[in-house]
């Protein structure tokens, strides 16, 4: 072998094996993929299902308050709020992750609001129905005791009450001719 082909192979060998030990001494970080990377996250799946349990309950709350007859327009414009806001959230979770969280905190905050004013709402409005149900009774009867008072007296108050007013009233026979 000659001089030449050792002084090749040799410079290729030290060349592969800086190639391969020169990262080992010293590491340097290359950059990773994008699907390897760290992202914050800002909302995860449990944040968002855990408020939007508490929407689907305080949801509940109010329709039990409208079926007892309680002013529920408050309470749903409330919930309404609050689902823009995981809407909102949703979308912005990605972007702006910090105010994703935010909005779901305050989604959350509306619901349980909403929740907790609904027994008020709903005792309001069974308080609402008892008190026209006492009203109408009450009519009822009374529309029963004047008319059978006017059926029973109402002969005579009009037959006093004509004297009362014709007094003075002569009444004259007209000769037939």
């Amino acid at each position: 072998m000659t001089n030449q082909y050792l002084r090749t192979r040799t410079s290729a060998i030290l060349f592969l094996v800086i190639l391969f030990l020169v990262p080992l001494l010293f590491p340097m970080p290359l950059p990773a993929p994008s699907h390897w990377a760290v992202r914050s996250y800002g909302a995860s799946a449990s944040e968002f299902s855990s408020t939007n349990s508490s929407i689907n309950k305080a949801f509940l709350a109010v329709q039990s308050a409208e079926k007892s007859g309680g002013n529920v327009t408050g309470l749903v414009k409330n919930l309404n709020v609050a689902v823009d806001l995981i809407q909102k959230a949703q979308a912005e979770n990605a972007t702006n992750p910090s105010q994703a969280t935010s909005d779901l905190q305050e989604a959350n905050a509306l619901a349980s609001e909403v929740l907790s004013n609904s027994s008020s709402v709903a005792s309001a409005g069974i308080s609402h129905s008892r008190n026209v149900f006492t009203e109408s009774v009450t009519a009822a009867i009374g529309i029963l005791i004047v008319s059978s008072l006017v059926y029973i007296y109402g002969d005579r108050v009009y037959r006093q009450l004509w004297l009362q007013v014709f007094r003075n009233h002569l009444v004259r026979r007209e000769e037939a001719r």
